[in-house]
């Protein structure tokens, strides 16, 4: 069996030497490209006063119909898309749910900002239930919660994947005499 020549080892050594010094530095590389550009991040996810889309309010016959806006804002500081799944808006009056909204899923692209849209129609038979609604009316001023609670996902290079859901909860005041709202909202996030 024929040996190999030492300046044909010293070759094959120096070969394997340079390719596991490679293989090394890209997985250095690829270590540190996970730490810094594509470790997922949370989105920043913020929720804009709730606004008073429509009010028709009458004495004479009494009649009352209300529509609210909810906008909530997905900024997504990633170099993935953040999929969200489910947003679903809910309004009570007084712990009484009184309104829902729902906005369809849909794909924030990488290092964006997307706002989603809806609109809420109240359901004044249901705020009549409650026994605040007449002193409620006659002080001008309707007391409203709206909870909005977003879900969703980042994956990046198809391996590291981050769920995410966001809670956003508004205190609304909706002023009957001047047609305006008095928003404080609270976001937390969920990772």
């Amino acid at each position: 069996m024929p040996t190999m020549s030492k300046e044909r080892k010293k070759c094959v050594v120096l070969s394997c030497s340079i390719l596991l010094i490679l293989i090394i530095l890209l997985i250095i590389i690829l270590v540190i490209l996970y730490f810094t550009m594509f470790k997922p991040k949370s989105p920043e996810i913020t929720s804009t006063p709730v606004s008073l889309d429509s009010l028709n309010f009458t004495l004479l016959p009494i009649s009352l119909n209300i529509t609210l806006g909810v906008d909530v804002t997905v900024k997504n500081n990633n170099y993935a898309a953040f999929k969200i799944r489910t947003t679903n808006t809910s309004l009570y009056y007084h712990g009484i749910l009184v309104g829902e909204a729902s906005v369809d899923p849909r794909v924030v692209s990488a290092r964006s900002t997307s706002t989603l849209n809806t609109t809420v129609d109240v359901d004044v038979a249901t705020m009549m239930t409650s026994g605040s609604f007449l002193s409620d009316m006659a002080s001008g001023s309707l007391p409203f919660t709206s909870e909005t609670v977003t879900s969703g996902k980042v994956i990046v290079l198809n391996a590291f994947k981050l769920h995410a859901t966001v809670d956003v909860s508004c205190d609304v005041g909706v002023s009957l005499f001047n047609a305006s709202t008095n928003t404080v909202c609270n976001t937390t996030i969920h990772v």
